[in-house]
Protein backbone atom coordinates (compact mmCIF):
# COMPACT_ATOMS: atom_id res chain seq x y z
CA UNK A 1 0.00 0.00 0.00
CA UNK A 2 1.45 3.18 -0.87
CA UNK A 3 1.59 6.10 1.85
CA UNK A 4 -0.89 9.63 1.04
CA UNK A 5 0.57 12.56 1.88
CA UNK A 6 -1.89 15.66 2.55
CA UNK A 7 -1.39 18.50 0.44
CA UNK A 8 -0.22 21.14 1.83
CA UNK A 9 -0.87 25.36 1.41
CA UNK A 10 2.27 27.34 2.75
CA UNK A 11 2.38 31.16 2.71
CA UNK A 12 4.02 33.97 4.28
CA UNK A 13 3.50 37.46 5.22
CA UNK A 14 5.57 40.43 5.13
CA UNK A 15 8.28 40.76 7.79
CA UNK A 16 6.89 43.76 9.53
CA UNK A 17 5.03 43.16 12.89
CA UNK A 18 3.32 40.46 14.82
CA UNK A 19 0.10 38.01 14.78
CA UNK A 20 -2.53 39.50 16.98
CA UNK A 21 -3.24 36.42 18.21
CA UNK A 22 -0.29 34.13 18.53
CA UNK A 23 2.28 37.13 18.40
CA UNK A 24 4.24 35.13 16.40
CA UNK A 25 6.24 37.39 14.32
CA UNK A 26 5.45 37.71 10.62
CA UNK A 27 7.95 37.20 8.29
CA UNK A 28 8.28 33.20 8.49
CA UNK A 29 7.10 30.14 5.97
CA UNK A 30 3.90 28.57 7.83
CA UNK A 31 2.34 25.50 5.92
CA UNK A 32 -0.82 23.44 6.78
CA UNK A 33 -2.49 20.50 5.68
CA UNK A 34 -5.33 20.73 3.08
CA UNK A 35 -7.56 18.73 2.81
CA UNK A 36 -9.68 21.04 0.88
CA UNK A 37 -7.50 21.22 -1.79
CA UNK A 38 -7.73 17.34 -2.16
CA UNK A 39 -11.33 17.54 -2.18
CA UNK A 40 -11.48 20.51 -4.87
CA UNK A 41 -11.15 19.06 -7.87
CA UNK A 42 -11.13 23.05 -9.44
CA UNK A 43 -7.13 22.27 -8.80
CA UNK A 44 -5.96 21.29 -11.69
CA UNK A 45 -2.31 22.89 -12.18
CA UNK A 46 -0.15 23.73 -9.71
CA UNK A 47 3.29 25.61 -9.88
CA UNK A 48 6.14 26.17 -7.43
CA UNK A 49 7.43 29.39 -6.03
CA UNK A 50 5.41 32.91 -6.28
CA UNK A 51 4.79 33.08 -10.09
CA UNK A 52 2.88 36.12 -9.85
CA UNK A 53 4.81 38.08 -7.19
CA UNK A 54 2.09 38.31 -4.96
CA UNK A 55 4.42 38.18 -2.14
CA UNK A 56 6.12 41.76 -3.35
CA UNK A 57 2.62 43.37 -3.85
CA UNK A 58 0.31 45.74 -2.44
CA UNK A 59 -2.60 44.20 -4.43
CA UNK A 60 -2.87 41.50 -6.87
CA UNK A 61 -1.85 41.89 -10.83
CA UNK A 62 -5.41 41.76 -12.21
CA UNK A 63 -9.12 40.67 -11.01
CA UNK A 64 -9.28 36.49 -10.90
CA UNK A 65 -12.39 35.58 -13.13
CA UNK A 66 -14.28 32.16 -12.27
CA UNK A 67 -13.79 31.03 -16.20
CA UNK A 68 -11.07 27.69 -16.00
CA UNK A 69 -8.15 28.74 -17.23
CA UNK A 70 -4.20 27.97 -16.93
CA UNK A 71 -1.15 29.51 -15.31
CA UNK A 72 -0.18 30.30 -18.85
CA UNK A 73 -3.01 32.40 -19.58
CA UNK A 74 -3.06 34.02 -16.46
CA UNK A 75 0.63 35.02 -16.37
CA UNK A 76 -0.13 36.76 -19.68
CA UNK A 77 -2.53 38.78 -18.46
CA UNK A 78 -0.10 39.92 -15.75
CA UNK A 79 2.32 42.82 -17.11
CA UNK A 80 4.79 42.52 -14.52
CA UNK A 81 4.65 39.05 -13.53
Amino acid sequence: MREFKMPENCYRYSSDGNKPVSKQQFGRWECEQSLMLLLNKRVVERRKDDVFGLGKRRAPPFVLKRDKTTIDNLLAQCRDC
